[in-house]
């Protein structure tokens, strides 16, 4: 208990860690702007950024990968966020079609629709997603998850020691030698410390 409670104690305002915060969530809402903005259509790619980052928030929330998502559909679709969401990001992220739902003998078909079907309208076997209205659900997820930072001192320590998890180790010895081969004509001047990157 004296170790949450001196962690907590410790813990960075929300003034240090804003910046990080800013850039993540600017880097996925003007990128997630551009691709909606437009007349028609990007709806896979889209889709899959606010997929995405969903699950890093539910990472920096320390939640499971569906909970953010979930949070935002009506109360009826709560109980399936977790199939709806693995449909929809697992598929887009690794096949770059929303994976199939199959209950019992059925299948669902998960569709985009860019701005003319409802969000979460049944015709027959498809389920339609409105991709405008998950740009806007994931903006109101920043939003909140903003206001939680600036008020709790345990969610602000978790965002800086998570968002340090950021690095790709080598450790395999072929790979570490082809990357000094390529990085080695550069010089170490251009490149920060490993521990230079703070929060």
């Amino acid at each position: 208990m004296k170790s949450s409670a001196r962690r907590v104690a410790l813990a960075p305002s929300f003034e240090q860690i804003e910046p990080a915060f800013a850039e993540l969530r600017d880097f996925v809402l003007n990128d997630l702007q551009r691709i909606v903005s437009q007349e028609v259509g990007g709806n896979y790619a889209a889709a899959a950024l606010i997929s995405s980052a969903y699950e890093e928030v539910a990472r920096l929330r320390k939640q499971a990968k569906h909970v953010p998502f979930g949070d935002r559909l009506p109360v009826q679709w709560r109980p399936v966020a977790k199939s709806l969401y693995g449909a929809l990001r697992n598929g887009l992220v690794h096949h770059y079609d929303p994976k199939l739902i199959v209950v019992d003998d059925r299948r669902v078909e998960l569709c985009l629709s860019w701005r003319e079907r409802p969000h979460l309208s049944l015709e027959g076997a498809r389920l339609y997603l409105n991709v405008q209205r998950m740009a806007d659900d994931l903006r109101r997820t920043f939003d909140d998850y903003e206001q939680a930072l600036r008020a709790d001192a345990t969610l602000r320590d978790r965002f800086q020691s998570t968002r340090k998890d950021r690095e790709e180790q080598v450790s395999d010895q072929y790979e570490a030698e082809a990357w000094r081969g390529l990085l080695g004509s550069a010089g170490k001047e251009g490149f920060p410390a490993v521990e230079s990157r703070s929060y």
